[in-house]
Formats: structure tokens, C-alpha cells, sequence
């Protein structure tokens, strides 16, 4: 119980680790890519890396599709990327990379609600106050001063406000369909169904901002950010569900929801001239571990 209880913080840590990173790689090519294009070559690839994953592993679960989940896999697809990469990509358009995963990670509070009321999870007082905790931490980092060294193009906070809290609420929802799929399917097999599905999506949802650009790749400049984006937010993505295969959502959610953190760190050694937080994400981090230690308790 215990192996399994630490495995899983692992995963769900290297999630916000590599999330984080990916937020910033996000960041340095957003002023110059329409948001639903950038969505798209993000997911570009992640499809034939994780097919390729279930090939090497000759895990074909994903061919199994039955009517529930021919519902989940698109809703799955929808929270995790098409919707829920919309309203955080807009919302670091308008606040930066690190605030923006800041206001994001409120998703921690929804999250935990939607993972006691619609999975019958139960939340120990440790689980609670740990999770408070790393809430405050986060909250922290939200409402200290920002210093935008240069504002991202089409900076505007109340607009960032907004997207940020509707966007915790879908990726809030993101945790409770991926832990359904992660209940059909083995964490590689629900990887690749979630990604394939929002790519077709997405797909789809590109096309305006395609006919309006007049070409297919807008900004060679930006391609390389969100192909990479896109390669660590695949790992991310495998790490997230690898976690929620092995434990409750109550449980996972505050250490996937560390990407703020992380992504203030990748913000101070990568996009220094774009962004900066200072000494704030030491208090930060020493909260969040404090946390942390309590929900293994």
C-alpha cells in the first residue's frame, strides 16, 4: 500500500514537473500563433508517440471500445486538451506563463469536490488539511505582486482572470473523466484514446483559424515550441493517469496540481526577461511540502 501510495505521488509529481516545463516552452511561442493552431501542434506528437508505446508494449486494450466509452473518450479528449488546453493557453496569453498556472491550480479545490461527490471518495482529515495547505501555497503565489518584465501580447487580467477560473473548473472535470478512463483502460491505452480523439477535435476546431492565416504553419518561429510543448506534455499526460490508475483522485489531485510551482522555477532559469517571480516560491514550496507530507500520513 504504502510502494503504491509513493509510486503514485511520483507520477503525479513528474506530471507537474513536465507540465509546468511545458507551460514555459508554451509561453515563449505564444505571441506569434493563433490559440486553436498552437492547440493542435501541441497534440501534433503525442498521437504517434503513444501509438507507438502501445506497438513496442503490445498493449492493444485501445481497440476495445464498447458504448460507454465511446461517450468518454471524446469527453476525456474534450476537458483534457480541446477545452481545457483553450482556456489555459488563453489565460497564459493574457497573464504569463507562471501566473497563469497559478490561477489554473484553484482546479485543486473543484477537483477534490467532484472526486468526493461523483466517485464516493473518501477525504481523510490528513487528505483535507494537506490539501488546504498546498491550496494556500498556490494562492500565495496568486495574489502576490506580478513582475511582468514584458507583458504578453494581448496582456489584459480581467479577461486572464476569468479564462483561469473556468479553465480550473474544466480541468477540475478533466480529473474525474480521466480516472473513469483509467478505470476502462490501462493508463497507456486511455493516454492514447484521450489524445487521438482531442486531435481529431481539435482538428476540426483549427479549421477557422487556419482559413483566417492563410497558411498552415502561421509562425515557423513557434513551431519548435509547441512541437516540444507537445512532446513533454505527452509524458506529462502518460504520468497523470499512470497516477490516477493507482490511487484516488482526493489523493493525486494536490501533487498534480503543482505546476505552478514548478513552472515559477522553469520561469526564473528560461524566461527570465519575460517573466520573474522572486523569493515568494521559496515560502511557497515549503508550504506546499508541508502539505504534501501530511496527505502521506
Amino acid at each position: 500500500m504504502a510502494d503504491t501510495f509513493a509510486l503514485a505521488v511520483t507520477f503525479a509529481l513528474v506530471n507537474s514537473v513536465l507540465f509546468g516545463f511545458s507551460k514555459i516552452l508554451y509561453r515563449k511561442g505564444v505571441m506569434h500563433m493563433p490559440v486553436q493552431i498552437a492547440i493542435l501542434y501541441t497534440l501534433l506528437p503525442a498521437v504517434p508517440i503513444l501509438l507507438a508505446a502501445t506497438v513496442i508494449t503490445g498493449e492493444y486494450a485501445w481497440l476495445k471500445i464498447t458504448p460507454f466509452t465511446l461517450i468518454l473518450i471524446p469527453l476525456t479528449g474534450m476537458f483534457n486538451f480541446n477545452l481545457g488546453r483553450l482556456f489555459l493557453f488563453e489565460t497564459i496569453r493574457s497573464l504569463g506563463a507562471s501566473r497563469a498556472s497559478q490561477l489554473i491550480a484553484t482546479q485543486l479545490i473543484f477537483t477534490s469536490i467532484f472526486g468526493v461527490v461523483f466517485k464516493g471518495e473518501t477525504m481523510t482529515i490528513y487528505v483535507a488539511v494537506g490539501t488546504i495547505i498546498i491550496f494556500a501555497a498556490i494562492s500565495f503565489l496568486l495574489f502576490s505582486p506580478m513582475d511582468l518584465r514584458l507583458k504578453p501580447l494581448g496582456y489584459n487580467l480581467r479577461r486572464g482572470l476569468i479564462m483561469g477560473i473556468v479553465g480550473s473548473v474544466i480541468w477540475a472535470f478533466g480529473f474525474l473523466v480521466s480516472k473513469l478512463m483509467v478505470d476502462e483502460y490501462p493508463p497507456l491505452s486511455a493516454s492514447f484514446l484521450t489524445v487521438a480523439a482531442a486531435a481529431v477535435t481539435q482538428t476540426v476546431m483549427a479549421l477557422p483559424s487556419f482559413r483566417s492565416a492563410g497558411t498552415v504553419v502561421p509562425d515557423r518561429r513557434s513551431m519548435g515550441y509547441f512541437l516540444a510543448s507537445g512532446v513533454v506534455t505527452t509524458a506529462a499526460f502518460l504520468a497523470f493517469m499512470l497516477a490516477l490508475s493507482l490511487s484516488p483522485i482526493v489523493v493525486i489531485a494536490p501533487f498534480a496540481s503543482l505546476s505552478p510551482i514548478f513552472a515559477a522555477i522553469w520561469s526564473y532559469f528560461f524566461i527570465q526577461r519575460m517573466e520573474f517571480i522572486g523569493v515568494r516560491i521559496i515560502l511557497a514550496s515549503i508550504l506546499v511540502a508541508v502539505g504534501s507530507y501530511i496527505i502521506s500520513l
